[in-house]
């Protein structure tokens, strides 16, 4: 018991196993899921059979994510050429669309879940992390991650459709992202992102050779700098072509100052002209240095973290014993229809406000001051 206490607190989500390269048996799934479906289904509202899941929360998923490559944007703030700093808002985003196996999803969390994460970076500057399931139809995953030290910080909401259509699924991604910079001169830059990743498509689920691709624009803008920009990601054989320009709006007149071209399989480039000549290397994606955060101790994790919420099932599907695993499921998605709010009962997140139509923002940006669990100082 006490060493447990002791060891370091995991999460799943930063950890390569054998389970994310299961085969899942036609046999097994079409039992536990293809009763729930019909085409043009939304597979949000399906039941998931753990055979099909990750172990670990969306939640989760999210701060490895932000604090994974939290590096290209640590130093925005003490760039001083504006287009410096559109550039590096831009080369966050590209280097989070890596190529990904997403043979398995991460479970839906519950309202009211929350996760913690911190990071230390090279300089000792520490990075402080929170999301909180805000919403349950739609699913709605709230977050802020801020680098006090260094004036940044990222915030924003991310929720997704499912749809099945035949052979393939579209994940569609919404929600949008936001981040935002205290430049030295004490004024702020707020960097808006459409959303948070591109949309995910998977072609062949059920036959065939099975491809995932991101799919989409994502579009980047900053009033106060002026610049604006969007990418497209497009499917092509096996990773994703991207391309991009980002402009800048001026005396009533757009001007494209940089070209981004280049393949989630290898790298992406950017260049002053359309032709892509003289390019430079934006994004390396054979090289890409992935943080791992930390979590709180097992003793401060709070009753509904995902890390101690989802614990017995976590354990389960990577022992492999999917009948424990999906007990375990139905027993915290029960108790959660148990203590579902009457009809016209507002569920009031702890850590987000809504600031209209989807879009969350922190409640108090300061909140890692008062959390002793992944702060020393508070």
């Amino acid at each position: 018991e006490e060493a447990e206490h002791m060891e370091p607190v995991k999460s799943y989500s930063n950890i390569h196993g054998e389970w994310e390269e299961r085969k899942i048996s036609l046999w097994g799934a079409a039992k536990a899921f293809i009763s729930q479906l019909r085409p043009g289904q939304d597979m949000t509202k399906i039941t998931i059979p753990a055979l099909f899941l990750r172990p670990y929360s969306i939640l989760e998923e999210v701060a490895s994510r932000m604090i994974g490559n939290v590096d290209e944007i640590q130093h925005i703030a003490s760039l001083e050429d504006p287009a410096d700093r559109m550039k590096t808002v831009a080369t966050y985003l590209l280097t989070s669309a890596r190529a990904e196996n997403f043979n398995h999803k991460p479970y839906n969390p519950i309202i009211g879940e929350e996760h913690k994460a911190r990071y230390e970076l090279e300089d000792k500057s520490k990075v402080f992390f929170v999301a909180e399931q805000v919403r349950h139809h739609p699913p709605i995953t709230a977050f802020h991650g801020v680098i006090p030290d260094k004036g940044v910080s990222v915030e924003g909401n991310s929720n997704f459709s499912v749809t099945f259509n035949g052979n393939s699924v579209t994940v569609s991604m919404l929600g949008e992202m936001r981040i935002k910079v205290v430049l030295p001169s004490g004024e702020e830059e707020v960097y808006r992102l459409s959303k948070c990743v591109p949309d995910i498509l998977i072609q062949n689920v059920i036959f065939g050779t099975k491809h995932i691709y991101w799919s989409g624009k994502i579009a980047i803008s900053c009033e106060q700098s002026g610049f604006k920009g969007e990418v497209e990601f497009v499917p092509h054989k096996g990773f994703n072509n991207v391309s991009g320009a980002v402009t800048k709006v001026g005396n009533n007149r757009e001007e494209v100052v940089m070209y981004i071209a280049g393949n989630t399989g290898k790298a992406l480039f950017i260049a002053d002209n359309k032709k892509m000549k003289d390019k430079t290397k934006l994004v390396d994606y054979s090289n890409i240095h992935v943080n791992i955060p930390e979590y709180p101790d097992r003793k401060d994790l709070a009753p509904n973290s995902s890390l101690r919420l989802w614990s017995e099932v976590t354990q389960a599907i990577i022992d492999n014993d999917m009948e424990v695993a999906d007990a375990k499921k139905n027993e915290i998605e029960q108790q959660q229809r148990a203590e579902r709010l009457e009809p016209g009962d507002k569920f009031e997140a702890k850590y987000f406000r809504e600031l209209g139509q989807d879009l969350w923002e922190p409640r108090d940006p300061t909140w890692y001051l008062t959390s002793p669990d992944i702060n020393s100082d508070a």
